[in-house]
């Protein structure tokens, strides 16, 4: 009976080592498994973080391209509009002076300004003349007493159009009538009125072309 009882002892502890041999053996299958599921949901979130990443990436360049090129639309609007304006300003002179020419007789003689430097900074008519200019000749003295009339619409011009700093009428014969702030810079180191040579600017080689 002894010999039974110690049969069936030692079987049980057998089973008893082999399951605690077992369970260890899982645990550490386990473990494994744990730690292998860990470094791949560990990689999967990086990886989805990543694409997130790039997904946002993606779309706030997608956003800064599109708010630029609205901003560069807007921009390019608004410079249409100020090119536009200016070139109606340019063509309101332009008509002035051409009614001046063609109805001379309805205008009558009006005088413009020299420069005045005590007036730098502030709108100001300013005369000037070519260094080829006879300004005691009496056809000279008449066309400017006359196209002289286009000083108020320079003056409104200037005034109305923020992207018109300077505007000027400049004759065949020498005579240059401007509106502009710098009238200090009319005159030279020793204080005295430069003459200015409209026909050798490009701008004023360009209108007769």
């Amino acid at each position: 009976m002894k010999k039974k009882n110690s049969l069936q002892e030692k079987a049980a502890r057998i089973v008893i080592i082999l399951t605690e041999g077992s369970l260890i053996i899982i645990s550490i299958i386990l473990f494994i498994l744990i730690f292998r599921l860990r470094g791949t949901f560990i990689r999967s979130g990086n990886e989805a973080g990543n694409e997130a990443g790039k997904i946002s990436s993606a779309a706030m360049t997608d956003q800064m391209k599109g708010s630029l090129l609205q901003l560069a639309e807007g921009k390019a609007d608004l410079a249409d509009k100020a090119l536009e304006e200016f070139q109606d300003s340019v063509q309101t002179v332009a008509d002035t002076v051409s009614h001046i020419y063609n109805s001379m007789d309805e205008y009558d003689n009006r005088s413009v300004p020299l420069p005045d430097a005590s007036k730098d900074g502030e709108l100001s008519l300013q005369l000037l003349f070519s260094e080829k200019t006879d300004t005691s000749g009496a056809d000279v003295r008449n066309e400017l007493g006359k196209i002289a009339n286009a000083q108020d619409t320079l003056l409104a011009v200037n005034k109305n159009d923020p992207n018109m700093v300077s505007n000027y009428i400049a004759t065949k014969t020498g005579i240059m009538i401007q509106a502009d702030y710098i009238s200090a810079k009319k005159f030279d180191e020793n204080g005295n009125i430069m003459p200015y040579e409209a026909s050798e600017r490009p701008w004023y080689q360009g209108a007769f072309e």
